[in-house]
């Protein structure tokens, strides 16, 4: 962290493969360096696509959609105190039933349950990335942060 933030944070999983609706059980690791008001710790699951638009000027631009996001509070809003040694935070968390990505020739589709996004208009789209990440949220400052990329 270079001396830079309220502290260091890790996420403890037993590997990074993993299948849709499996559970994945693992503890945030957080060490405060000072005294920091923040929101709370959380660990959240997400899935993002990359992929290219064009824009109403003609230009192709990058940009990234979120398909899938859900946090769970492990601790609240509260002022965190300087720690000697990490502290622990349980998690179990489920990867959603189909909420994959299927081909259906060139035009994909995120089913989300109840919900579905076609992705047909999208150039040059990447595949779905999944990613779990454990933070802090501190408000007005910088958040301590980990993330780990998934296969799924």
């Amino acid at each position: 962290m270079f001396g830079i933030g309220a502290g260091e944070i890790d996420v403890v999983i037993p590997g990074v493969i993993f299948s849709h609706g499996q559970i994945i059980e693992g503890q945030v690791l957080l060490t405060v360096k000072k005294p920091t008001k923040a929101k709370g710790v959380f660990v959240k699951l997400y899935a993002e696509q990359k992929y290219r638009e064009r824009h109403s000027d003609g230009k192709m631009h990058d940009a990234t959609r979120i398909l899938y996001d859900f946090s769970v509070p492990l601790d609240g809003e509260k002022e965190y105190p300087p720690t000697p040694a990490p502290v622990s935070y349980p998690f179990r968390i489920k990867v959603p039933e189909g909420a994959g990505v299927s081909a259906m020739g060139s035009l994909p589709q995120i089913n989300l349950g109840p919900f579905s996004i076609d992705l047909g208009g999208i150039s040059g789209s990447s595949p779905v990335r999944w990613y779990l990440e454990g933070y802090l949220d501190v408000p007005f400052g910088l958040d301590v942060r980990k993330k780990i990329q998934l296969n799924i």
